[in-house]
This record gives structure tokens, C-alpha cells and sequence, in this order.
């Protein structure tokens, strides 16, 4: 009976086994997937690698994000149009560019953020929802702006991204060009998801299935000998 109930505890806890959660981090990077597919804008399609300033002007990534455009707007290179501000400070046209960021989770996101900054400001969206507002009226400084999302380190804005459905989601960067200069946007981060699979879903092999047959096999035959020798 000890050794029944002992084989019972080990399926149980071979059962638990398959349904501990299994998925890693998923990193999030701007400037990885320059095809549009994963990372994109409304103006040109696919994103572009730019020139950066050099540090400390604008932010360096820490865990491998790139700084990007809709085109070469770097330092040095070509100048994206301005956004209109009005005289109380609020900016009055559309976004110079507009960038977008899916993923799709396979469970519910447990932990997570996101650390974006931009030049010269962006505000951000999940799925259609501003998670992260502009800092109006627009507080100018000697490089983008100084407050709310900026492009030097200290100016990064941190978006939450703890709990998150499972299934697909759009990050959206609205970020403005304000004074005819560099123009770009930078992000990185990561998630936890709570990927379970179901206890008993992993079918083993046919070979795997003969092995534990034969075990039990075994095991009812020591059995019945122990009682008819009883």
C-alpha cells in the first residue's frame, strides 16, 4: 500500500512538473525588425536606423535598442518637418511620425515595462488606450524637451506593461519633430508572461508509454506475490 501510494505521489508530481509555467522574458527592442512587420510607422512603412547624438545628449540603450526614424533624421542628416505649437503651448497639428510596435503574448503578462525617450517628444498608446500623455504646455529645452518624454537619460518615460491579456497588442509612439533638428524615438524593456501547460497535455513517445507500462506491470506483480506468500 506504501509503495502504491508512493507511485501515485510520483504521477502526481510528474503531472505538476508539466504545468509549471515555462516561458522566459520576452525583450522588447526598438530598431530589430526593420522590414515593418513587427515595427513600423505611417509615413515610409518600414523603420530606419539613425545617427544618435552623441552621449550624453541623447540616451544610449542599455540592453541592445537602436535609435529610429521614418528616414535618415539623425544628427547630420536630412531635418523632419515640425509639429505646430500654439502661443498656451500645446502642440495643435498631427505627430511627424507615428510608430507602432505588436506583440503577441502566449499568456497573461505578470511583470513588465517599457523605457521610451524621443526627440524632440512622444506620447504613448496600448492598444488604443494613452498610457503615457505629452507634458503640455511644452516646456522647451537646449535638446527636445524638458519634461515628460525627452531624449536625454534622465527624460526616458517608463510604461507599465503588467497585465497584459494573452493574444496580440500594438504599442504606439506619437512622437513630434518641434524644433527643426534630429528627430527620432528609442524604447527597451521587457515582459514576464504566465505560459502554463495544462497537467498530463505532453503525450510521451510510444517507447515512454511501454516504460510506464512496464513499470506498472511490475508493480501489480510484486504485488500479487506478496500476498499470495502472505
Amino acid at each position: 500500500m506504501a509503495r502504491s501510494a508512493f507511485v501515485f505521489r510520483w504521477l502526481v508530481a510528474a503531472g505538476l512538473c508539466l504545468s509549471t509555467a515555462l516561458a522566459g522574458p520576452i525583450v522588447i527592442l526598438s530598431g530589430t525588425d526593420l522590414t515593418g512587420v513587427t515595427q513600423f510607422n505611417n509615413q515610409t512603412g518600414a523603420n530606419v536606423l539613425i545617427n544618435p547624438h552623441p552621449s550624453p545628449v541623447w540616451a544610449t540603450s542599455t540592453i541592445g535598442a537602436s535609435w529610429i526614424s521614418y528616414a535618415l533624421t539623425g544628427a547630420g542628416q536630412s531635418i523632419a518637418p515640425n509639429a505646430t505649437i500654439d502661443s498656451a503651448g500645446s502642440i495643435t497639428s498631427p505627430p511627424t511620425a507615428i510608430f507602432y510596435q505588436s506583440l503577441d503574448l502566449d499568456g497573461p503578462s505578470i511583470s513588465g515595462s517599457l523605457q521610451v525617450w524621443a526627440d524632440d517628444t512622444t506620447q504613448v498608446f496600448i492598444d488604443g488606450v494613452l498610457v503615457f500623455p505629452l507634458s503640455l504646455p511644452i516646456d522647451q529645452g537646449i535638446y527636445c524637451v524638458d519634461s515628460g518624454i525627452g531624449c536625454r537619460p534622465t527624460l526616458g518615460g517608463t510604461i507599465p506593461l503588467t497585465g497584459l491579456a494573452e493574444g496580440a497588442h500594438t504599442i504606439q509612439f506619437r512622437v513630434y519633430q518641434l524644433w527643426s533638428d534630429s528627430f527620432g524615438l528609442l524604447y527597451e524593456g521587457s515582459l514576464e508572461t504566465d505560459t502554463v501547460i495544462p497537467p498530463f497535455e505532453i503525450v510521451p513517445e510510444p517507447s515512454g508509454l511501454s516504460l510506464l507500462a512496464m513499470g506498472g506491470g511490475l508493480i501489480a506483480l510484486r504485488y500479487l506475490r506478496r500476498r499470495s506468500t502472505g
